[in-house]
């Protein structure tokens, strides 16, 4: 479930964020995402393990920075 929630927020990154985030494939984690809400009976866990496993420990520092050094976005309402 985790990395279906991952998946879907990846869907909600702008851009502009993904652009200036490029070592990040969002592409890939919205793929794996789909594939694990709509194609689950084709879903190779051990891929899923690996990726849990290898993948997503170093995008933890990366969206840190990111967002820490981000001007913080003025409201609106």
């Amino acid at each position: 479930m985790r990395m279906s929630v991952l998946g879907k927020s990846a869907h909600k990154i702008d851009q502009a964020t993904e652009r200036a985030l490029p070592g990040i494939p969002f592409k890939s984690i919205r793929r794996m995402r789909n594939l694990i809400a709509h194609d689950y009976w084709a879903v190779d866990f051990k891929v899923v393990w690996a990726v849990t496993q290898q993948e997503i420990a170093p995008l933890i520092p990366a969206l840190e920075s990111h967002f820490k050094n981000r001007p913080a976005e003025q409201s609106t309402g």
